[in-house]
């Protein structure tokens, strides 16, 4: 008799714990949460470093983030910069042995020339960088 009760009272709890499990489902991510678009899809650029010049192909791009594939055909071993117009470095490799190669990524969103440089006695590669590139959101077969 007393199993018969609990049984009677089972659906009158369980109608609430649903409720609560299905109102927790709901999120409550708000104002926190924002669709912002993706950023453009990166740009692969090679960098070819001789003993007396830095050269990078293409040489204009689109403002958005670039991953720079650098080969260092040099006689010695060079550390690459990537230099603002102030001068300003803002990414590097680390030393790169003649003949090995190495690759850096960074987001270059300010319009403007960047210097590609090596070193004083090389002179720098320049790479000027357009207005922002679309986004990436209706790209296909991306992350």
């Amino acid at each position: 008799m007393l199993a018969r009760r609990l049984l009677r009272f089972r659906p009158g709890l369980a109608a609430p714990a649903v409720l609560a499990f299905a109102l927790a489902g709901c999120g409550g991510a708000g104002a926190h949460f924002q669709n912002d678009p993706r950023p453009p899809t990166p740009i692969d650029l090679s960098v070819y470093i001789a003993n007396h010049r830095v050269s990078i192909s293409p040489t204009h791009v689109g403002a958005g983030p670039v991953t720079l594939y650098v080969t260092n055909q040099a006689s010695s071993r060079q550390t690459l910069q990537i230099r603002d117009g102030q001068g300003g470095a803002l990414a590097s490799t680390g030393a790169i042995d003649s003949g090995q190669t190495a690759q850096v990524s960074t987001d270059l969103k300010t319009p403007g020339t960047y210097e590609i440089a090596v070193g004083a006695q090389i002179p720098p590669a320049r790479l000027h960088i357009g207005r922002s590139r679309p986004n990436a959101d209706n790209a296909l077969l991306q992350p």
